[in-house]
Formats: C-alpha cells, sequence, structure tokens
C-alpha cells in the first residue's frame, strides 16, 4: 500500500502512496501446518476496498469480517482493530511517510462494544486495555 520502487515523480511527497503497510501477527494455529496463507487473502481483500473505495485504513479503527477471519474454522475471532504496530511504527521513506498498521482479531462481543458508540478514542482505549496481558497485540483464533 506503498511505493515499493523509487519514482522520482513521487519522490518527497507528504505520504507513500497509500501511506500505510499492513502487518498481522498470528499465534501458530495447528490448522495452518505452518503456513497462515489465509491471512493474505486478508490482505488483498482489504487492498481491494482501499483501491476500489478510495479510503484507506489508519491506526485505531475497526473493521466487522462479516465471519470468522478464517473461512471454515471454529473461532470467534470476526474483526479486527487497526493500530500502529508497536515495534514498526512508522517511517519516512523517499515516497513520504509509512505507516505500519497492525491487524489485531476482535470476537464479536468486542466489535458490538466498539460499535456501540464508534471512535477513534473508544478503539484506542480498548487496544490500550488489550495491550496488558498482550503486549504485541497478538491474535489467537482460539481466543473466546
Amino acid at each position: 500500500m506503498s511505493e515499493l520502487y523509487y519514482n522520482p515523480e513521487m519522490a518527497e511527497s507528504e505520504f507513500s502512496k497509500w501511506g500505510f503497510e499492513f502487518t498481522f501477527r498470528l499465534v501458530p494455529f495447528s490448522e495452518d501446518e505452518g503456513d497462515p496463507g489465509w491471512a493474505m487473502q486478508v490482505f488483498n481483500n482489504l487492498a481491494r476496498y482501499v483501491y476500489q473505495s478510495g479510503r484507506w485504513f489508519e491506526e485505531n479503527q475497526f473493521i466487522p469480517a462479516r465471519g470468522p477471519i478464517r473461512l471454515n474454522t471454529e473461532t470467534d475471532i470476526v474483526g479486527f482493530a487497526t493500530c500502529l504496530d508497536p515495534q514498526l511504527g512508522r517511517i519516512k521513506t523517499a515516497h513520504g511517510e509509512v505507516s505500519f498498521i497492525q491487524l489485531v482479531g476482535i470476537t464479536q462481543k468486542e466489535l458490538d462494544y466498539l460499535m456501540e458508540s464508534p471512535s477513534t478514542q473508544k478503539v484506542a482505549d480498548f487496544l490500550d486495555e488489550m495491550k496488558k496481558g498482550n503486549p504485541l497485540l497478538v491474535t489467537d483464533l482460539n481466543r473466546k
């Protein structure tokens, strides 16, 4: 979602293309057999949304997945909250700023809570609370 190769026409822009890249931390899941390729489909779907709508993702938003984030799986994780990646943060490039936006899996109960009165501050507070027991906000498909 950012400019990958040097392009003199894009140099010194405020943001590099859309200005972000997704990150995702995931507890190994036995059904993945070491290859969580399904996560790439999630990234592809979100990238398609950005290109088709012209709207990009920022920190402290939430995204309903309208079902389990890993298809054909018994998981309570049915959406995402977004945050600035706690290790990667933001960088400046020749093409402008890039924020590393981490997807954090959330349950329906958590999604309902965020949807009651949506605001970026509510998402930030929710994620700060989640960080107390999970500082890197690693998604666990077995979490209830």
